[in-house]
C-alpha cells in the first residue's frame, strides 16, 4: 500500500470514528501515514476486537446509505467515495457476497444499475466472477 493510500485511509478513519477510537486514530496522525495507518488499525483491532467488526461497520453503513436519485451527482460521488474507501479498508471477499452487491446496486440510479447488469453479463460471457472491485471501478468512471 502506497503512503498516499495510507493517507488518504487514515483520514477516513479519522473521519468515521468518533469517542475513544476517534483519539485513538487522532494520536496516529502524527506519524507518516504509510506508518501511522497500520498501527491505527493494529490498535483499534487490538482494543476493539477483530477486523470483522470493522468489516462489518463497513457493509452496515453501505447497505443503510440512501438510494441515490438520477439527478443527484454529489450524492453519487460521495457513494463512490465510501465504497472506495470499504474496497481499501476491507480486505476481504466479504464485499463480494451477491445479495450484498445487489442491494448496492439498488441504490443506484436506473441507469447506474443498467449499466452494472450489462457489465456482469460481459463477465459471465468471458467466465469472470462479478466482484465489488468491479462495481467501484465503474462508479468511479461515472
Amino acid at each position: 500500500m502506497n503512503t498516499d493510500d495510507c493517507d488518504e485511509l487514515l483520514n477516513y478513519l479519522e473521519q468515521y470514528t468518533s469517542g475513544e477510537a476517534k483519539s485513538i486514530v487522532s494520536s496516529y496522525g502524527y506519524l507518516n501515514a504509510d506508518k501511522g495507518y497500520p498501527a491505527a488499525m493494529k490498535e483499534l483491532k487490538e482494543r476493539y476486537g477483530d477486523g470483522e467488526i470493522i468489516v462489518s461497520a463497513f457493509i452496515e453503513k453501505a447497505l443503510d446509505w440512501p438510494t441515490i436519485k438520477p439527478d443527484d451527482p454529489k450524492a453519487l460521488d460521495k457513494f463512490t467515495v465510501f465504497l472506495s474507501e470499504c474496497e481499501h479498508a476491507v480486505e476481504s471477499d466479504v464485499l463480494d457476497n451477491k445479495e450484498n452487491l445487489k442491494r448496492l446496486v439498488m441504490k443506484l440510479p436506473y441507469s447506474h444499475q443498467e449499466k452494472f447488469r450489462a457489465l456482469v453479463q460481459s463477465l459471465r460471457d468471458i467466465g469472470e466472477p462479478i466482484k465489488f472491485a468491479n462495481l467501484v471501478c465503474l462508479l468511479k468512471r461515472e
